[in-house]
Formats: C-alpha cells, sequence, structure tokens
C-alpha cells in the first residue's frame, strides 16, 4: 500500500477527527486542517529538495527551469486568467508521462518543478505540481488551487489532478487531456484529499475509496 494511502487510513480512525462538512472542488470535505507539509511526507520532501538544492532559491528561480519554461512565464504573464490556466495546461502536458517506478524506482516519488521540467518526464502529481508554480509564478494564489489526490473510477486507479477557481467556477487541470474541466461535471474522479500551500483537506467518502 501506498504510504499516503495508511496516512489516509490512520487519519480516518482518528476519534477526534472533526466532522465539518463543506463544498469543495469535486466534492465535500470533512475536515480542515493547517500545515500540509506536516502531514504528507511526500509535499514536504518536494519542497524541502527545492529549497536546499545549491542551484535552486526558489521553485522558479532562474537556475531552476530551463529557459523554454521561463520565457513561456514572461510570455504568458499578461493574459487573462482564463487563458493562462488553458496555456500552462497545455504547456505542462507537452512533458511525457512516465510512472515513478520506472524513474525513481519507487511508487510514490512526487518531482518538484525543477526536476519535472529538467527530466522533461514525470506521473500526475508532477504534472499537478508543475502547474501549481507555474500558476504562482503567473499571479495565480495558492488559496485559489488544490492539488488534488482521487479515484477515478473509469480507470479503476489512484489519479491527481489540479483543481483552479477562478470567477466564482472550478476548472481541473488534466494531464490527460489539454481541456478546462468544469470540476462539478467530472463525476468520474472521486477526491480523497487536498492540499495547497497553506491547508490540505480531507473529502468525505475517502475511506471508502481507498478500499476499493
Amino acid at each position: 500500500m501506498k504510504r499516503w494511502m495508511l496516512v489516509i487510513l490512520m487519519m480516518l480512525a482518528m476519534p477526534t477527527m472533526a466532522a465539518i462538512s463543506t463544498s469543495a472542488p469535486l466534492g465535500a470535505v470533512v475536515t480542515e486542517k493547517g500545515k500540509p507539509e506536516a502531514m504528507f511526507k511526500k509535499w514536504r520532501a518536494m519542497l524541502t529538495r527545492e529549497a536546499k538544492s545549491s542551484r535552486c532559491v526558489t521553485a522558479l528561480d532562474e537556475h531552476c527551469l530551463p529557459q523554454d519554461v521561463l520565457g513561456f512565464i514572461s510570455q504568458t504573464q499578461n493574459l487573462s486568467d482564463a487563458k493562462k490556466l488553458k496555456k500552462v495546461n497545455a504547456f505542462v502536458n507537452r512533458v511525457r508521462y512516465r510512472s515513478d517506478s520506472s524513474l525513481y524506482g519507487t511508487n510514490d516519488y512526487w518531482a518538484s518543478p525543477s526536476e519535472f521540467f529538467s527530466l522533461g518526464k514525470g506521473d500526475c502529481e508532477d504534472f499537478g505540481i508543475a502547474k501549481y508554480a507555474l500558476l504562482m509564478a503567473l499571479g495565480f494564489t495558492s488559496d485559489s488551487m488544490r492539488l488534488i489526490i482521487a479515484k477515478d473510477v473509469k480507470a479503476r486507479d489512484f489519479h491527481a489532478v489540479l483543481a483552479v477557481s477562478i470567477g466564482g467556477q472550478d476548472y481541473i487541470l488534466d494531464n490527460r487531456t489539454n481541456r478546462l474541466l468544469v470540476a462539478k461535471k467530472q463525476t468520474y474522479l472521486k477526491p480523497i484529499y487536498a492540499l495547497n500551500n497553506e491547508h490540505w483537506w480531507l473529502y468525505a467518502g475517502a475511506q471508502e475509496l481507498l478500499k476499493g
């Protein structure tokens, strides 16, 4: 079992977990907490590698990202938010999909943006993290975005996407399509948890999804 799945199951077993239900992209959450880096080791490890890299100051330092990525940011920064979403989704989706096992010899490695773009390969979490970083560089705030880990009921596998809110509408950026997907219409995705720089959210029904 993936380590993050075990962590979620342990959280679900905690009797003190807050029983709060609020609306969120793709579903309802039963709890919301701060400091996601304290709970999710893969997220924390990714941030630490980026911050401590001998060549990087931030995830979007000129020494971290290839010139074509920096050029893309410059060319896109004056567009509308909707156009930025479309451009970022398509730009990142050009990178080749490869599993963590084939790239890193492990089944759950979260690559930093610089690792992802430099290698030119990654899996679904890496695509979502890269889009998150580019949108931050283009002026989006972290509270408008969430990296969501979900169960894809069509593919019968776990999947990661980025949810972004603009103009009161939640959109899903998926590495498998360049189209912007309206979140409430994506019934094939059953969310388990989400996170951004400030918080993490546990979705209602997560326990049953992890069993399936």
